[in-house]
């Protein structure tokens, strides 16, 4: 995922335009049904931390983006091969 993915995601987007920008969630259960996680961990070749970024999407009852909240590293400017293998 890259800033640019991010910066377009904007309150009142209906889920089906996240699931088109971001492809889908990689952590999404029945307990929780309107929020949606997208979590990234990258690991050196010798096991240390490389990176980690998390943005969690909370929707309103009408299935709308309603708040954004991001943790962890910055995201890349763009997405390059290299970028995502230490």
């Amino acid at each position: 995922m890259t800033r640019s993915q991010v910066a377009s995601l904007e309150q009142g987007l209906p889920r089906q335009t996240v699931r088109r920008r971001l492809g889908p969630p990689l952590l999404q259960t029945p307990f929780h049904p309107h929020r949606w996680d997208y979590v990234f961990y990258q690991l050196t070749g010798d096991g240390e931390r490389a990176a980690y970024r998390r943005l969690t999407i909370f929707f309103n009852a009408a299935g709308r983006v309603q708040r954004l909240v991001q943790s962890g590293d910055p995201y890349p400017q763009a997405y390059s091969p290299e970028s995502s293998s230490p």
